[in-house]
């Protein structure tokens, strides 16, 4: 009995899958958000203790100066400590939303490198063979050049002499510049 052979689908074009995977910009967005918020709250937090603190030292200052008048603190050295001990803490949450911010973008930036890896690798591949096609095309106008100034032969077009520069600066040229780039 003949066993059914399911045919393979065809790849789709290069072209086709030659796309980037959707960016996760809401999952980015509300990470940045909490950044900023965990970076507002600390901020607000030491504009508070800062504040307070020039305060009191302004006030500390005054009244160190017998020559002046007594001036009643507003802010006392325990407040003033106490407004400076959830910084530690907020710096904390902001780096820590900081950090998951940043591990979103990585994530996606390795998916991207994983889903395009072996596409851009024959999109590559497939620009040397076009180089190579079209320096084999431009090498029969430069053989064909040079049997016409053997035979002394002027030919109806100049574009068989000029396929030797194309070569030497067009196509290795666009090949290096593949094999520069790919390098990295």
């Amino acid at each position: 009995m003949l066993a059914r052979v399911q045919k393979a689908t065809p790849e789709p074009p290069l072209a086709e899958r030659m796309l980037l995977p959707t960016k996760p910009d809401d999952l980015i967005r509300h990470a940045d958000e909490k950044a900023r918020a965990a970076s507002a709250a600390r901020l607000a937090a030491e504009t508070q203790h800062r504040d307070a603190l020039h305060r009191f030292q302004a006030e500390s200052n005054i009244n160190a100066d017998k020559r002046r008048q007594y001036v009643a603190p507003t802010v006392s050295s325990a407040e003033v400590d106490a407004l400076a001990a959830p910084i530690h803490d907020l710096l904390e949450a902001e780096h820590e939303a900081k950090v998951a911010a940043q591990r979103i973008r990585d994530d996606y930036q390795d998916e991207v490198k994983a889903a395009l890896a072996d596409t851009l690798h024959e999109y590559r591949g497939d620009i040397l063979q076009k180089l190579e096609d079209l320096e084999n095309l431009l090498s029969t106008g430069v053989r064909l050049h040079m049997d016409a100034t053997s035979a002394r032969v002027e030919l109806p077009n100049k574009l068989p002499g000029a396929s030797s520069a194309m070569i030497t600066h067009g196509i290795h040229l666009l090949r290096s510049i593949v094999n520069r780039v790919d390098r990295h």
